[in-house]
């Protein structure tokens, strides 16, 4: 009988090629950068300013890391060659992401800078989705997760930013999560 064993702990990075991508953690944390530049510049309490600084720089250093995601990861050789334009944009968003951009400054504006830059990376993601011109190695394979349908709207009341559309995504209806879910959509 062994009375004792060894634990051996492994530690792991994810940088599977799991093909699962979106833009869209970093628009999350770029907005919040733009939302913690607009906090600073109505509050004078020094205390917050500072709280709020240290935030924003976390959040912006998350932004960088889902571009560098994007970039590094999912975008290869032949998205490079029909946009040519692309190795500029992420060098571009992630400095507006780093210290000349959201890191350096607490301006609102060049917050929205970056979730501009973000935006054409966006665009250009999803042409590449759409296209089929996805080379992980995933794409080729059954997503495990359904897919997500992306909807714009201009309803205000479905957005944050009242007056500008927004995007969000949607499970479609025909992808079920568990048998509850089935349960309740058969015919009875």
């Amino acid at each position: 009988m062994r009375w004792f064993h060894s634990v051996v702990t492994a530690y792991a990075h994810c940088d599977l090629p799991c093909g699962v991508y979106d833009p869209a953690q970093a628009r999350i944390e770029a907005e919040s950068v733009k939302a913690i530049m607009e906090k600073y510049q109505d509050n004078d309490d020094p205390v917050f300013r500072t709280r709020a600084l240290l935030i924003r720089e976390q959040r912006a250093e998350l932004v960088k890391h889902h571009l560098w995601v994007l970039w590094t990861d999912y975008f290869k050789p032949p998205h490079f060659e029909k946009y040519p334009q692309l190795h500029d944009l992420f060098n571009r968003a992630t400095k507006a992401a780093g210290a000349t951009g959201g890191k350096g400054s607490v301006d609102p504006a060049e917050g929205q800078k970056l979730l501009d830059l973000i935006a054409e990376i966006d665009t250009i993601f999803w042409e590449t989705k759409n296209d089929g011109a996805s080379m992980t190695p995933s794409a080729s394979s059954e997503s495990p997760t359904p897919d997500l349908a992306r909807i714009t709207t201009d309803d205000p009341t479905k957005q944050g930013n009242p007056g500008k559309p927004q995007s969000f995504y949607q499970r479609p209806a025909a992808h079920l999560d568990g048998p509850d879910e089935v349960a309740e959509s058969a015919p009875i």
